[in-house]
């Protein structure tokens, strides 16, 4: 399954792959519309924080930036970068 979004879940360690896929479950489970993205806004930042990131949020609208969060020489922990971007509205469940 190398290759696969599946697959490279698959080889995340154990605890990792349910957080991973506790934190796609939580989404899901509590769509919210465009713009009001707050309680998906609160709870992916915080995710982000929690693991080291510094979080950047913008005043008036949901959504964020997560840096590498410096070390105390005041550069960031690691060169390595990653973008990623995110639509975090809902899109309808079909009933």
């Amino acid at each position: 399954m190398a290759g696969t979004t599946k697959g490279a879940i698959a080889d995340l360690p154990e605890n990792l792959r349910e957080e991973l896929l506790g934190v796609g479950r939580d989404l899901w489970d509590r769509p919210e519309p465009g713009f009001f993205e707050n309680r998906t806004h609160d709870y992916l930042a915080g995710k982000f924080s929690d693991i080291g990131f510094a979080v950047e949020t913008f005043d008036g609208m949901p959504g964020f930036i997560a840096r590498s969060a410096p070390t105390a020489a005041g550069t960031p922990e690691s060169d390595g970068r990653i973008a990623a971007i995110a639509d975090m509205d809902d899109l309808p469940k079909p009933i």
